[in-house]
């Protein structure tokens, strides 16, 4: 067990990880536990916790405040997501598998209405970032939700099922929440 003392990221899970291999090192892969942190944790941020389950200890956070290169949003930065006043966290995760079984990807919503794809298909967890990218953003650096949920008022709506990936019968992919 992980508490937030010793994870300052971990709020109140609301929604199930998942346990898998993940690509590490050259020598193969390690068994990890892909945990949604949940709302109301210390930062009020959406974060992504990948925990090393043999030792407890967290191999990689994804923070969604981030840009890729771990230099924080400004709070009004885009859209204002990261506003400490609006609350955030993860809800639930799904996480897309390749051939072998080892996990390479995961989709979460969070409570401000964001839905997002983290790439974990390298073997180096420094690696492992949010895959959807600002597109107003040059350098490559600026991860972007995969979609944003409002209502007809642009209200934000909170995703809180775990999106789940399908292949699209006349190609690509969908995802559906």
């Amino acid at each position: 067990d992980i508490t937030p003392a010793e994870e300052p990221d971990l709020g109140k899970v609301m929604g199930s990880g998942y346990i898998g291999s993940v690509k590490y090192n050259q020598n193969g892969g390690k068994w990890v536990a892909i945990v949604p942190n949940g709302y109301a944790s210390a930062n009020d941020r959406a974060v992504l916790l990948i925990i090393d389950i043999a030792t407890g200890q967290t191999v990689k956070k994804i923070d969604t405040c981030k840009k890729n290169n771990g230099v924080p949003f400004g709070n009004n930065e885009q859209g204002g997501r990261c506003d400490p006043n609006l609350g955030n966290g993860l809800a639930n995760v799904s996480v897309i598998y390749d051939a072998n079984r080892n996990v390479v990807g995961a989709l979460s919503g969070d409570y401000q209405g964001n839905v997002w794809k983290f790439d974990l298909s390298s073997s180096d967890p420094n690696n492992w970032k949010i895959e959807t990218e600002d597109p107003n953003d040059q350098s490559g650096n600026t991860p972007a939700p995969l979609f944003s949920a409002v209502n007809g008022s642009n209200q934000r709506q909170p995703v809180t099922p775990a999106p789940r990936a399908s292949t699209h019968p006349f190609g690509g992919t969908y995802v559906v929440f």
